[in-house]
C-alpha cells in the first residue's frame, strides 16, 4: 500500500466521525465548561479549555462557575503570576472585596 493510499484510509474514518458529530477532546484538556461574568448579565464560557497553559479572561471577571473535570486556578494578573486562588471542579467563586479574575489555567 502506498503512503497517500493510506492517508487516505485513515481520513475516511475520521471523515465519518465528524460527521456523526463526534466530539475529539484532547487528553490534555480539561472535560466541560468553565463560565465567567464579563459585565453585569454578561457571561462567557471556555468550553474543553487546554490544561497546563494560562489563558488570559478577555475582562476582569468578578464571578466564574467551574464545570469542568479540573481545578480551575484564578488569577488578579493576566499572566498566571502571583498568588493563585483554587476553584474546585464543580466549584463558584465570587468577587468578595478580592481582585477581579484576570486569567484562568486548569490542571
Amino acid at each position: 500500500m502506498t503512503k497517500s493510499m493510506s492517508l487516505a484510509a485513515a481520513a475516511v474514518p475520521l471523515a465519518l466521525l465528524l460527521a456523526a458529530g463526534a466530539v475529539v477532546t484532547p487528553a490534555y484538556a480539561a472535560t466541560g465548561e468553565f463560565f465567567f461574568e464579563t459585565g453585569p448579565g454578561r457571561m462567557l464560557r471556555l468550553f474543553n479549555p487546554p490544561s497546563g497553559r494560562c489563558i488570559r479572561l478577555p475582562d476582569p471577571s468578578p464571578a466564574v462557575a467551574n464545570h469542568t473535570d479540573r481545578t480551575a486556578h484564578l488569577w488578579a494578573s493576566t499572566g498566571c503570576t502571583g498568588e493563585a486562588l483554587d476553584v474546585p471542579s464543580g466549584g463558584t467563586w465570587r468577587k468578595d472585596g478580592r481582585a477581579f479574575a484576570r486569567s484562568v489555567r486548569f490542571d
